[in-house]
């Protein structure tokens, strides 16, 4: 793993960009997105 960063999104739009980002590279390295389950 080259790096890493955080994020938060309005949750409204989560679906959206988790799919803009399906197929998404930067300097040909493959973008990986996860959501994190909301604290208790």
């Amino acid at each position: 793993m080259k790096g890493f960063s955080f994020f938060e999104i309005d949750s409204n739009y989560e679906k959206e960009i988790t799919k803009a980002f399906k197929n998404a590279r930067f300097r040909g390295q493959k973008v990986n997105i996860e959501v994190a389950n909301k604290k208790k």
